[in-house]
């Protein structure tokens, strides 16, 4: 056998064992529709964890609300949102004590007491509010009720000087002259040059008969103060208070 006879042999052979596959045929409409178990096996896989992320989600927005709402700040937050506006009450005590000086200078002495009184009902320490109130209580007539305000104001400040001087200046005019010197004299402790309280102390030891003193005490005031009545008013007790004496000095 040649060679081209066994090559044609073994061509033959190999046809002869190659097994072609069937001829392909589309499928039909029918069978190209994926059957229902597909389908919802496939919704399960991609909607049960979109479901579970969506749930979480809403779960989390719960539980940022519910702890916001039992936040206690966000409750006073909110009633401070709700609360109805409250008209602005006035807590400046300085500001009645300064409208009453106002009055009190005017003469309405009735005004100026429920102005410092509305003072002190804010701030009950300060002594400078129960001097005021006493002043405006005495020239309204009412002065023992100005004595005891003016040793109030002086048991929360024994050195205010002006309540010092008034109370001096009371007790003079309710006749105890003793104890006018005496609180009179403490103002000057203070301040020996206090106009006030030289000229109250000059009526004080005058109406002891401490003649002297009180005509000392007058020549000091003026010093300090020859204006307005006051500065005539005691230069005309200067000069009284002096021929006085002359006349005493001649007689003796």
């Amino acid at each position: 056998m040649s060679l081209i006879h066994q090559a044609l042999k073994k061509i033959e052979a190999a046809r002869s064992a190659y097994n072609p596959p069937a001829e392909f045929t589309p499928p039909s409409a029918g069978s190209r529709r994926p059957k229902a178990a597909v389908i919802v096996a496939v919704l399960l896989v991609v909607l049960i964890p979109a479901g579970y992320a969506a749930y979480s989600l809403l779960s989390s927005v719960e539980k940022v609300e519910r702890a916001a709402n039992d936040d206690p700040g966000l409750d006073a937050l909110k009633a401070s949102i709700s609360a109805p506006r409250r008209p602005k009450t006035d807590v400046d005590p300085s500001a009645h004590n300064a409208k009453g000086i106002e009055l009190f200078r005017s003469m309405q002495y009735g005004d100026a007491e429920k102005e410092f009184k509305a003072a002190l009902a804010l701030r009950p320490v300060e002594a400078a509010y129960y001097n005021n109130l006493a002043l405006a209580l005495a020239l309204s007539g009412r002065e023992e009720e100005a004595l005891t305000l003016l040793k109030e104001a002086l048991d929360l400040n024994p050195r205010h000087i002006e309540a010092l001087n008034n109370l001096g200046a009371l007790l003079e005019r309710k006749g105890d002259a003793a104890s006018a010197v005496k609180r009179l004299k403490e103002a000057l402790k203070i301040d020996p040059g206090y106009a006030d309280a030289l000229l109250n102390l000059g009526v004080a030891l005058e109406r002891q008969g401490r003649t002297r003193e009180a005509l000392e005490a007058y020549e000091r005031f003026l010093e300090k103060d020859r204006t307005g009545p006051q500065g005539e008013e005691a230069a005309k007790k200067v000069m009284r208070l002096k021929s006085g004496l002359i006349i005493k000095a001649r007689e003796g």
